[in-house]
């Protein structure tokens, strides 16, 4: 399982995604929301 932090501003997107042991997975900082879908997808 998988948790996503998102911070999200008017020009970006900032993300997390760590596991349930609290590993750090992926961070990031996107501009759009279908940046984070794809990425999701990915994972």
């Amino acid at each position: 399982m998988y948790y996503i932090g998102l911070d999200i501003h008017i020009r970006h997107i900032t993300f997390c995604i760590i596991n349930e042991t609290g590993q750090l997975i992926e961070r990031g900082k996107v501009h759009t929301a279908k940046q984070i879908i794809e990425l999701l997808q990915k994972q």
